[in-house]
């Protein structure tokens, strides 16, 4: 049952008094930890985010939802290559520092993206949503251990890739890929049908950097990614802390056109869970749990 106008209003009003209280579950999904679907206020940091890259995540009415709007412009924007938000007020009982998972925890999350319909090919990919970690003392900078990723093919067209990394060494040193113990990535199919509509994923995951891990990854109701083994890495920190916006790393490094020169991304309804929580609890309203599907495996890496 959805929530009804005054209970949203009440919470609205108590995050607006109590600055330090994360927006939380409704009567109808008990089992919530944390909850943003940006339909009332303005500022994303007083919902319990903080910035990464531009300082700027505007809320706008699309494709009738409110949603929160990601833009980075390799020409305007002060950061050229990323606009994320990173939810940082989570409850301590589940979390590190209000927002590191913690090594084997088990953990749901819930979010909805959409990629406007005028989105262009490109020969760079992109990070629209990733779960990263701080390296210890002595570490050099990581990629994130799980991050959903839009992949140019041989052609350009852009493909959803999930890229997972783990180990379980408490120092990882070296450069690119092959510092990694474990390193894949998985195909779940091309972009081009979802633009101009909302795409709902719910992330399923035990986070740990052996084999005691898991990563179940649904789309649209249906199982694209089912993971056994590493998902993170072995930091002092803990396990990983959710981003979320676009990453375009290239777009740092090259002064060259890559095809296109800005981005823009939306999310909405966005919802972490623990072990007690279920699909249920953090998808999108109206969401359906379908039959699954066989993701593909992808040899070679993106960053």
């Amino acid at each position: 049952m959805p929530r009804t106008v005054p209970s949203r209003l009440a919470a609205a009003l108590l995050c607006a008094l109590l600055p330090g209280v994360v927006p939380a579950a409704a009567a109808e999904r008990p089992d919530l930890l944390f909850e943003a679907d940006f339909n009332y206020g303005g500022d994303v940091t007083a919902m319990g985010f903080k910035y990464s890259g531009n300082p700027e995540v505007p809320l706008v009415e699309v494709a009738g939802q409110r949603a929160a709007k990601f833009v980075i412009d390799r020409h305007a924007s002060k950061v050229s290559y990323r606009t994320e938000i990173v939810p940082n007020r989570l409850p301590a009982s589940h979390f590190g520092q209000g927002m590191f998972a913690k090594v084997g925890g088990e953990y749901w999350y819930g979010m909805r993206t959409l990629l406007p319909d005028d989105w262009r090919n490109d020969r760079a990919p992109e990070i629209v949503a990733q779960f990263h970690s701080v390296p210890d003392q002595g570490e050099g900078a990581r990629n994130p251990s799980v991050a959903l990723t839009v992949v140019p093919d041989s052609r350009g067209a852009g493909r959803w890739v999930v890229r997972i990394r783990a180990d379980d060494r408490p120092m990882i040193l070296g450069s690119g890929e092959r510092r990694y113990r474990y390193a894949e990535s998985f195909d779940l199919g091309p972009v081009g049908a979802d633009l101009g509509a909302w795409v709902d994923w719910v992330w399923h995951v035990t986070w740990n950097y052996d084999g005691k891990g898991f990563l179940r990854l649904y789309k649209n109701g249906r199982l694209v990614l089912d993971h056994k083994g590493g998902n993170c890495f072995n930091d002092a920190a803990g396990g990983p802390y959710l981003k979320l916006g676009l990453y375009k790393w290239e777009w740092d490094e090259s002064v060259r056109s890559t095809g296109t020169d800005a981005r823009t991304l939306y999310f909405d309804d966005i919802r972490i869970a623990g072990g007690q929580g279920s699909y249920a609890s953090v998808a999108p309203a109206g969401a359906v749990l379908r039959s699954s599907a066989t993701p593909t495996e992808t040899p070679g890496g993106n960053r």
